[in-house]
């Protein structure tokens, strides 16, 4: 074999091992081809209990770019949340192309509906 082919195969099998390999040593678990997950999240009070929402995500793009906030500041503000009683992260992939990482916050607020949903409610 010439030398210029053995470097593009050599190139051709790095670049395959840089995209099957890039999600390895993730905190939740990724599929190669399509990931739906949701994880608990890192913050609460203890009660499972909430009468706002509120979403907070970032993006990537072939998992070279990435971009966003997912802040629990951001999710809390966009659900109009005082206090935040519990978190949880939803993880979406579809074949390394494109990825989105919510940061979902649940709460109370001083101008939010007076009836309290608690964990049976979940969506």
């Amino acid at each position: 074999m010439k030398t210029s082919v053995k470097t593009a195969l050599l190139a051709i099998v790095m670049a395959f091992g840089a995209v099957f390999t890039s999600s390895c040593g993730t905190p939740f678990p990724l599929g190669c081809l399509y990931t739906n997950v949701w994880t608990p999240g890192s913050i609460g009070s203890g009660k499972i209990e909430y009468n706002r929402r509120g979403y907070a995500s970032c993006y990537s793009w072939l998992g070279w770019f990435a971009g966003g906030n997912a802040s629990h500041n951001l999710a809390a503000k966009g659900g109009d949340i005082s206090e935040i009683t519990w978190t949880t992260w939803h993880i979406e992939n579809y074949c390394g192309i494109f990825g989105r990482f919510t940061n979902v916050v649940y709460g109370f607020g001083e101008k939010a509906d007076p009836t309290v949903r608690s964990v049976a409610d979940f969506e």
